[in-house]
């Protein structure tokens, strides 16, 4: 059960304890609730638990912090949205059951923590408490064949944040990791419910470590908050994202999709085919549905795969699954 199916007597009791530097009664706080005492005193203990910081004597409880957490009712405008949980599966796996049940556009899942979170390549995504992870529902169609382009507009989406925002150097590392010299720092799983080459329905769940413990990741990994050398606020970060996000879908879903000249679509592949350093290296790729090539990889496709140009100048094309190695 989500966090925010009672979020309604967290805000009321927020509401008290905000507004006065004074110690409020149990009482007044089930009053305003419209709870007994007993459930105050639950509520509170679960509030604490999410990060709030309350103090309480005989004479009441004080509000010394606020969660730093993105809870829907300290999200604002998004709050309307989003379903918060202490624990999934994974973000996605819920994101999917929502969308079968017909979840409007915009609803966002948003976990603490994730049991059995999951990479593109069905490896497990280590997904402790301290980090960031929700996934958003979009009902925008488009062309199933941009599905890869969606993946690449939303990580670098998410790097741009990370490199303003915290002023870390953040790589998009084709086809869904996002990196810094450090490590790394998170990635983006897409999905779509596609229907006569349709994806009528897209969800993309994104992890990021923020506050993550050095000793719940692995060694190739880093988190924010390890880098800065201070706790961040999962929050702000959830916000920043979103707003960065929404406006790189805005291009992305006005795309003219038809038109391989249309200047939106060029223009965000351009974007980006900046954050990957991938473009312009010369690797060696192998699979399981190709041979051996070698060869200097020169861009961005619109379906999302890269473009190998290979030593005997023919064009060849990378797809998540590829082996790609740097020379």
């Amino acid at each position: 059960m989500p966090v925010n199916v009672t979020h309604s007597r967290y805000k009321k009791i927020l509401s008290q304890l905000e507004n006065t530097e004074q110690p409020v009664s149990g009482e007044v706080l089930a009053e305003a609730a419209g709870v007994s005492r007993v459930a105050v005193w639950k509520i509170l203990n679960k509030m604490r638990d999410l990060g709030y910081v309350i103090e309480s004597d005989r004479s009441g409880y004080r509000l010394i912090a606020v969660s730093e957490k993105p809870l829907p009712w300290e999200l604002g405008d998004q709050s309307g949205t989003v379903e918060y949980f202490f624990e999934l599966d994974s973000t996605m796996a819920k994101a999917a059951e929502l969308i079968e049940s017909g979840a409007e556009d915009g609803t966002t899942v948003i976990a603490d923590h994730q049991s059995s979170g999951k990479t593109a390549d069905g490896g497990k995504w280590i997904s402790p408490e301290g980090g960031l992870y929700f996934t958003r529902i979009r009902r925008k169609p488009f062309p199933a064949a941009f599905s890869g382009l969606y993946t690449s507009v939303i990580c670098t989406a998410v790097a741009e944040v990370l490199t303003r925002e915290y002023n870390i150097k953040t790589d998009y590392n084709w086809p869904n990791r996002l990196s810094c010299s450090s490590g790394t720092l998170g990635g983006v799983l897409t999905e779509a419910r596609i229907s006569g080459g349709i994806a009528a329905a897209s969800a993309a769940g994104i992890g990021i470590n923020v506050n993550t413990p050095g000793s719940e990741m692995p060694e190739s990994a880093a988190s924010l908050q390890l880098i800065t050398g201070k706790p961040l606020s999962g929050r702000e970060l959830y916000l920043k994202l979103v707003e960065t996000i929404d406006r790189y879908e805005g291009i992305f879903f006005g795309c003219r999709f038809a038109d391989r000249e249309d200047a939106a679509l060029l223009s965000m592949i351009d974007r980006c085919e900046k954050s990957m350093p991938v473009i312009n290296k010369t690797v060696k790729v192998s699979g399981q549905s190709r041979g051996k090539s070698r060869g200097v990889i020169t861009g961005l496709d619109f379906c999302g795969a890269l473009k190998l140009v290979t030593d005997n100048g023919k064009i060849e094309f990378i797809y998540p699954g590829d082996n790609i190695s740097y020379e």
